[in-house]
């Protein structure tokens, strides 16, 4: 009889990645849980006028963003800044921070990507736009 219910959980267990779910030593199928991606959250973009200045420091704050899989929601996150649209050499100051600086030295809008990455390699990504005006 043991025999059967051994062959049983080998089936079970070969066919889990489908069904989600796993056996354990007891026989019994336990529900597995699917990894979830992080969520990216970038600050609220604004319109920024400068009077006279050559440049401006745009904030850039991925802090919000949070780590589904876990209970201390920044715990094994990664974060990378890219430029996505404005002048090709704005300067990220610190692209793998969660909060960073960027810098601005002309009229048009600028957007930002956030992409962050949990330990699992799951990743979500959102985006930040400035309108810079002289």
């Amino acid at each position: 009889m043991s025999m059967k219910l051994s062959k049983i959980c080998s089936v079970l267990i070969l066919l889990s990645s489908i069904l989600l779910v796993k056996c354990t030593k007891k026989n019994e199928i336990i529900p597995i849980t699917p990894k979830k991606p992080p969520i990216a959250k970038v600050n609220i973009g604004e319109t920024i006028i400068l009077n006279g200045d050559p440049s401006a420091s745009l904030i850039l704050d991925g802090s919000g963003s949070t780590n589904a899989d876990s209970t201390t929601t920044t715990t094994g996150l990664s974060y990378k800044w890219k430029v996505i649209s404005g002048q090709a050499q704005t300067i990220i100051s610190s692209d793998t921070s969660a909060l960073t600086r960027a810098t601005a030295s002309s009229q048009e809008r600028y957007s930002f990507r956030l992409f962050v990455t949990n330990k699992d390699n799951l990743s979500d990504s959102a985006d930040v736009s400035y309108f810079i005006y002289y």
